[in-house]
């Protein structure tokens, strides 16, 4: 059986050092196996490199990854803008211009931007070079209604733009180096992490026609028997000719409407409609649990239950990457590791913090939480809760976040507000080795979500290295974990008092804790992603066999 996998996620996503990306390695690998033919992956082109990277490990021979040649400009643009800005913090001032530009702009050039942005995403430079000269010319005549200094950088960034595509920065000298150091700050605010909806017109655009490329990539390959698609975002999937597969990880947006809207209205509107969409265009579908698939797909978006297949996740495991044997004393030695690791990021990435840049962690309690922060991840409760365990109930330890701050403005104000930002580190985007050695190092691992797809990664993540958990008392965690186990370890998560009390209760009972949750690992590492993968290569054959018998039926 030939399988293909799709994967269109959007510029400026995090990938490869996620959950999903160590997800999509075992798969692949799995699939590879199970299935007997090269794995073929179909990607955008910015996200062909990070692919790459990530996969390089499997067998050679086993993946084939696909992508549409050249990168749109605008992409370029801003990955240039993005390494020129890597390391360097922003000026109050020019941080304040640059948000009187964005607001005026989404005020009042939203809709005649989103006319033309579509052109940004092509791979042509002529094309790029009209637009950008039709730009200029709009902006000449919005000088009447607009501030001069929106007009004044707008041009420079046009001029920034067609002075690097042309390669005339040598013959301006000078002006080419400030026009390229005021420009490129102006792009990496207006497209990079913080949301906004500039940001998301122009890189679903961009995204959208990238697509159309990769639909016109997978007419050609008609020996793949099946594709499947690791997310419900994507309704162009649907577009494929053949057999194809969705999986239904959760549906954060129907179960916290609120949260998401919250967060940015029209963004999550427009991530509603296309999962609705993509749902409603689909036949087959992949869960984790089975909470996923009653209660939300059946139930809620009315997809047949036996056209939904639940295949429960493996035991994620890091011990791989840091655990030590053979030495005279391999909880020393790994310990030692781990310690040298963390010291490695401090050096890159903290060396600007006066208090971080010697802080030696090897001799600190932390608790760790390995997340991406969203609505569901419920941070704002878990750090309310650990301030109380610090301040009221005096267990003294630090909380270690691995998600990027500028996703949760709110808990940056409330840290910033309780003077905690010297106790609350970020560590976002380390590697598996980094992660691996955070986990091992930390005194407890903490998972405050509110719902998840299927069992959390961080109970497994964390015991795989020697360090016990307290979690959210969720649906997806007591199916799972139950009776004496259930009241040591899991809170409520809508609770920061109850999260408080299971704080307290692991720091003064951590190995009663570890010992007490080491069975349930013990029987969840049992099942490995070679048996997930296994499931997923059953479950297509089943579909492929209803789809041979629909067709010979009519």
């Amino acid at each position: 059986m030939k399988i293909g996998i799709f994967l269109a996620y959007r510029p400026n996503t995090e990938f490869t050092n996620q959950g999903l990306g160590r997800l999509l390695a075992e798969l692949t690998d799995g699939f590879f196996k199970h299935a007997g033919e090269p794995v073929t992956i179909i990607c955008p082109s910015w996200l062909r490199r990070d692919i790459t990277r990530l996969l390089s490990q499997l067998p050679e021979g086993s993946v084939r990854i696909v992508s549409p040649r050249k990168l749109p400009v605008i992409v370029r643009m801003y990955d240039a803008a993005a390494k020129r800005a890597k390391g360097r913090a922003g000026h109050g001032r020019l941080r304040r211009m640059y948000n009187y530009l964005r607001r005026r702009i989404v005020s009042v050039g939203q809709n005649i931007y989103s006319g033309i942005v579509s052109v940004f995403s092509t791979d042509n430079l002529l094309l790029f070079v009209v637009a950008a000269v039709a730009l200029a010319l709009l902006g000449t005549i919005l000088a009447i209604a607009l501030s001069p200094v929106i007009v004044s950088l707008v041009v420079l960034i046009l001029l920034f733009a067609i002075l690097r595509r042309l390669h005339l920065r040598s013959k301006v000298g000078g002006v080419a180096r400030l026009v390229r150091t005021k420009t490129s700050s102006v792009i990496r605010r207006l497209l990079g992490r913080e949301r906004n909806p500039i940001q998301w017109s122009i890189f679903n655009n961009v995204k959208r026609k990238e697509i159309d490329r990769m639909l016109g990539m997978i007419e050609t390959m008609r020996d793949i028997d099946v594709w499947y698609s690791p997310t419900v975002f994507w309704p162009e999937f649907n577009e494929i000719k053949g057999i194809g597969v969705q999986c239904f990880p959760d549906m954060l947006l129907s179960e916290f409407p609120t949260s998401f809207a919250l967060d940015s209205p029209r963004n999550s509107e427009m991530v509603y409609d296309q999962v609705t969409s993509a749902i409603a265009g689909g036949k087959y579908f992949i869960t984790y649990s089975d909470v996923t698939a009653g209660p939300s797909l059946s139930a809620k978006f009315g997809v047949p239950r036996g056209n939904i297949f639940t295949i429960p996740h493996a035991a994620m495991r890091l011990d791989k990457h840091i655990v030590i044997d053979g030495a005279a004393n391999n909880d020393d030695a790994t310990d030692a590791f781990a310690s040298s690791l963390i010291a490695e990021v401090r050096n890159l990435k903290w060396s600007a913090s006066d208090y971080l840049r010697n802080f030696d962690f090897s001799d600190t309690s932390y608790l760790f939480y390995a997340s991406q922060f969203r609505p569901n991840k419920n941070i704002m409760n878990l750090v309310i809760g650990w301030e109380k365990a610090l301040r009221e109930r005096h267990q003294y330890c630090k909380l270690v976040l691995t998600g990027d701050i500028a996703y949760a403005p709110d808990v940056r104000s409330y840290i910033n507000e309780r003077r905690l930002q010297y106790d609350v580190i970020f560590a976002h985007d380390v590697s598996e080795r980094v992660l691996a050695a955070l986990y091992r190092r930390a005194v407890l691992a903490v998972n405050p979500t509110l719902y998840e797809g299927g069992f959390p990664f961080t109970f497994t993540e964390g015991m795989s290295v020697g360090t016990p958990s307290i979690m959210s008392r969720i649906p997806q965690t007591e199916q799972m974990i139950k009776g004496d186990l259930a009241r040591m370890m899991l809170f409520d998560p809508l609770s920061p008092d109850d999260i408080a009390d299971k704080i307290v209760f692991g720091l003064t009972n951590r190995r009663a804790l570890l010992d007490a949750q080491r069975p349930l690992y013990e029987e969840m590492r049992k099942r490995m992603w070679a048996d997930v993968a296994r499931d997923h290569v059953v479950a297509f054959n089943e579909i492929i066999r209803r789809e041979a018998s629909s067709k010979s039926a009519a």
